[in-house]
């Protein structure tokens, strides 16, 4: 157990979100995050845990209920886009504490971890994993309705919602809902004003990547877009 603080060893995985662990007692603790996910495999009804706890704070966009309010406000935050955990250093943004511990790390010590074939380095093991699928071509994660394979499960999920047609991301003021974060994110500065494209020839801003793009060839229609 303790040279895996050396080797990075990871040897429990979570079976739900593939996230792993040194130690079995960490696993234990993380399944706990989990409980609403490993209910819905039980065959104990919509109201219980696993423990008999009653269920009592129901989501009111998807209707998922758990039995910790701290648990349905984490959950909320895949409907709404939230993300209260601020990185000190580079600003990056997160919805869970957890994630946001994993982010720190990079910005402070060594990259222990190489890739042996380009060199690349990591500070987990994981995170080594990951990367060396893009030698390897490996893609562990399949879609149950068609097939299509993916390097991370995170890709899986996100391409799962096509076929479902969740949107699980909601605007806050206007009640839009979207498949992805990152057209929630692109959604919200119609609310705000935020426009984060700045031309780097004449200065004028955009809210949004095409407009900017479409823009920059006006400066150079006969060359590559800066």
């Amino acid at each position: 157990i303790h040279q895996r603080i050396h080797t990075g060893e990871k040897p429990f995985s979570c079976r739900l979100c593939g996230r792993c662990f040194t130690q079995k007692s960490s696993l234990k603790s993380h399944l706990k995050t989990h409980r609403g996910e490993i209910q819905s495999q039980q065959p104990l009804g919509p109201d219980f845990t696993q423990r008999g706890r009653v269920r009592r704070f129901p989501c009111v966009l998807c209707g998922k209920s758990f039995d910790r309010m701290s648990h349905l406000e984490r959950h909320r935050r895949i409907h709404t886009g939230e993300k209260p955990y601020g990185c000190g250093t580079c600003g990056r943004r997160f919805s869970q504490k957890s994630s946001l511990k994993g982010h720190m790390r990079t910005h402070v010590g060594e990259r222990t971890f190489c890739c042996s074939t380009c060199g690349a380095s990591f500070h987990g093991a994981v995170d080594l994993i990951r990367h060396q699928r893009i030698h390897t071509g490996e893609k562990p994660f399949g879609c149950g309705v068609c097939g299509k394979r993916f390097a991370l499960r995170g890709n899986l999920v996100t391409h799962e919602r096509a076929h479902s047609g969740s949107r699980p991301f909601t605007c806050g003021q206007c009640g839009r809902a979207f498949a992805h974060g990152s057209n929630l994110t692109a959604h919200q500065r119609v609310h705000t004003g935020e426009r984060p494209f700045r031309c780097p020839l004449c200065g004028k801003t955009f809210a949004w990547r095409c407009p900017f793009k479409r823009h920059l060839r006006l400066h150079c229609p006969n060359g590559p877009t800066p």
